[in-house]
């Protein structure tokens, strides 16, 4: 502008020396076509150079743009990184809590329970470091959003992620918790079996200790006769108890259904095979010491007699303590002999030779062999039978169940044979024969 009004006046000069007449200036060399050309050379170079600062600036601010859009681009590929590896990070822990909270809780020992508990409480306690991770996926999550820029996976997949893992392993937790006690009653349940299994095997050990030298000679037989007794007698009080409280223990821990345990090695199986077998060798020596003691004496019973008598005698010594007389009045009765007490009381007496009040199967014996040498028992037996039934050659159950005990009865129906081609008869002759 200050060039244009320079020219203007340089050219209202010029008109002004030429209408004066002036033809040179001796001033300058320079004339109004040349301050024109230089002022139109000027205003060119100008346009040019406001054109070129122009294009320059313009450049710039491309330049910072697609420089500020390759910064925003960074800035969210780092965000979309970043979100990526916290991702996967909790992703890491959100597996093995899942892995974790579906292991089975059963286990065989309370021992299986506490470490399972140890590692659950591991893993759990680790909830406090990744949970920071989860709040910074939620601000990288907001920030991609925010950017329009897509968020893979979820948050909210990865949330309820979170979410059913806490609870799963607040689930294993509470059924761990069951377990624990499942476990403790288990071991209750295995130190009862233990308990009982114990005292039983010390009960069979002492028992067959005490067994074992009988028969031997080592004694007089009368005190090793009493032994066994004693022992039997033992086995079917104290020693039956024992055995009962191991069964019922051991129906506990089968029904537990536990697998080992560590409070014994001891087993049903084989305590049973050692019980069975006391009262194998406790039978065993009773046969054997009885049959020397009755051969000692010159008893004249047979083999056959004696397995006979012992038949009878066990059946009414429920105790295993020797016959009472309440019992030895059963025998009789199973017999078929009508006595009254005081004829019960007398005989007991004089077979009771050691006035205990209990009759052993020694004296029992005797007194059935010198029973049996008696002519006329026969008969009497075959007559009392006879009553019951009206004298038919038979006797049914109703009519003995009439005048007898239903231990006698119970007895006879063991023993008595019963009458072919007639049903629920029993041949009381052939029974009575047999006992003589």
């Amino acid at each position: 502008a200050k060039a244009s009004g320079a020219h203007e006046s340089a050219r209202a000069l010029d008109a002004e020396a030429k209408a004066l007449g002036i033809a040179r200036n001796p001033h300058t060399e320079l004339t109004v076509g040349a301050l024109d050309r230089k002022l139109k050379a000027h205003r060119s170079y100008v346009a040019r150079l406001l054109a070129s600062i122009e294009q320059e600036q313009a450049l710039k601010e491309r330049m910072a743009a697609a420089a500020k859009e390759l910064e925003q681009k960074r800035a969210l590929e780092a965000l979309r990184v970043e979100y990526a590896r916290e991702t996967q990070r909790l992703s890491v822990w959100l597996e093995k809590a899942g892995d974790e909270a579906t292991e089975s809780v059963r286990a065989d020992s309370a021992e299986e329970v506490s470490e399972a508990q140890r590692q659950l409480e591991e893993v759990s306690g680790e909830r406090t470091t990744y949970e920071p991770a989860l709040e910074r996926l939620a601000e990288l999550a907001s920030q991609l959003e925010q950017a329009s820029a897509p968020v893979k996976p979820a948050l909210q997949d990865t949330r309820q992620r979170w979410e059913e893992a806490l609870q799963g392993l607040e689930q294993r937790r509470e059924a761990l918790a069951t377990e624990a006690e499942r476990q403790a009653q288990n071991d209750r349940v295995c130190a009862r079996f233990a308990e009982a299994a114990a005292a039983l095997q010390q009960f069979v050990d002492a028992a067959t200790q005490r067994a074992t030298p009988l028969g031997a000679g080592a004694s007089p037989l009368e005190e090793e006769l009493k032994v066994v007794e004693q022992l039997d007698a033992e086995r079917a009080s104290q020693g039956q108890s024992h055995y009962q409280a191991m069964q019922e223990a051991h129906a506990a821990v089968r029904e537990a259904r536990v697998q080992r345990n560590p409070h014994t090695q001891l087993a049903e199986p084989q305590l049973r095979v050692e019980w069975n077998q006391l009262e194998d060798t406790l039978r065993a020596k009773r046969k054997l010491i009885e049959e020397e003691l009755l051969a000692a004496q010159g008893s004249k019973a047979t083999p056959e007699q004696l397995a006979e008598y012992r038949e009878s005698y066990n059946m009414f010594d429920k105790d295993r303590c020797g016959l009472n007389e309440v019992q030895f009045k059963g025998v009789l009765m199973s017999l078929g002999e009508e006595a009254d007490d005081a004829s019960v009381a007398k005989i007991f007496k004089s077979l009771d030779s050691d006035g205990s009040g209990r009759l052993g199967f020694g004296e029992f014996s005797e007194f059935m062999l010198n029973r049996n040498i008696d002519h006329d028992s026969q008969e009497q037996i075959e007559a009392a039978f006879g009553e019951l039934c009206g004298g038919a050659d038979f006797i049914t159950e109703s009519q003995l169940r009439a005048g007898l005990s239903t231990d006698e009865v119970d007895y006879l129906l063991a023993n008595m044979p019963p009458v072919d081609g007639q049903e629920g008869a029993y041949d009381y002759k052939a029974y009575v024969a047999s006992v003589y």
